[in-house]
């Protein structure tokens, strides 16, 4: 058994968010006039398989109206009865697209754009989404 992890501390004050990861892909930042863009790449190996399991931070000073996207591998992995997955060229074109007025916003519009892609195959993974704005 293994997990991917990512965690996240966001210092308000600093308007800095500093993130690590384990086996976790990136996370997508979208900025207001910028494309979205992938950050944070995970530096650990999976948790529960190899110890010890080293593991980096990066950190990122944040912008006001900036949202931080991170999402299980359901999402990127979540196929059509022709089993194409989203991947995360159709996620980040979808994100230029439609990226939401809040992060409640963000992540319904991410859930309905999987939910289109995949119509009636069965799903094959967990599908989760948070965002924070």
């Amino acid at each position: 058994m293994f997990v991917t992890v990512q965690c996240a501390v966001f210092d308000v004050r600093l308007g800095r968010v500093t993130v690590a990861g384990a086996g976790h892909h990136p996370a997508v930042v979208l900025s207001p006039g910028s494309p979205p863009r992938l950050a944070f790449p995970s530096t650990g190996r999976v948790a529960g398989m190899i110890t010890p399991n080293e593991m980096t931070s990066e950190s990122m000073n944040l912008r006001s109206g900036d949202t931080i996207l991170f999402f299980s591998e359901g999402v990127t992995e979540a196929f059509d009865e022709a089993e194409d997955c989203v991947g995360e060229e159709r996620l980040l074109a979808h994100l230029r697209d439609s990226p939401g007025l809040t992060a409640a916003e963000t992540v319904q519009s991410v859930l309905a754009a999987v939910k289109a892609h995949v119509r009636d195959a069965k799903q094959s993974d967990d599908i989760s989404v948070v965002a924070s704005r």
